[in-house]
């Protein structure tokens, strides 16, 4: 009986791991302060999230010390793994951002 026992917690344990495992995602959280895009000094917030099946990033962009919100670009694709490439694909697609 205690043999059963000990492999019905093993199989428990290791079934938490893979769930585990499966249902975490990588997220990436960035600030970018003092921003010149064009001339336009902005802030920008990003994130980069990334899973073994799907893969999203966010740029939110704001004015000048957060005076005013000027809109939000969001991508189903990795942004970058490194400020630097997050910080480019930002400010590559301010122009597409959503301002609505």
């Amino acid at each position: 009986m205690r043999k059963e026992w000990i492999v019905v917690a093993a199989i428990l344990t290791i079934a938490l791991f893979v769930v585990t495992g499966t249902a975490q995602a990588a997220v990436t959280k960035y600030t970018f302060n003092d921003v010149d895009i064009d001339g336009t000094i902005v802030e920008i917030e990003a994130s980069v999230k990334e899973t073994n099946k799907a893969a999203f990033s966010t740029c939110s962009y704001f004015a000048d010390d957060y005076r005013e919100f000027l809109g939000t670009y969001e991508d189903a694709v990795v942004g970058g793994t490194t400020a630097d490439e997050v910080l480019a694909f930002c400010i590559g697609n301010f122009t597409n951002r959503d301002t609505g």
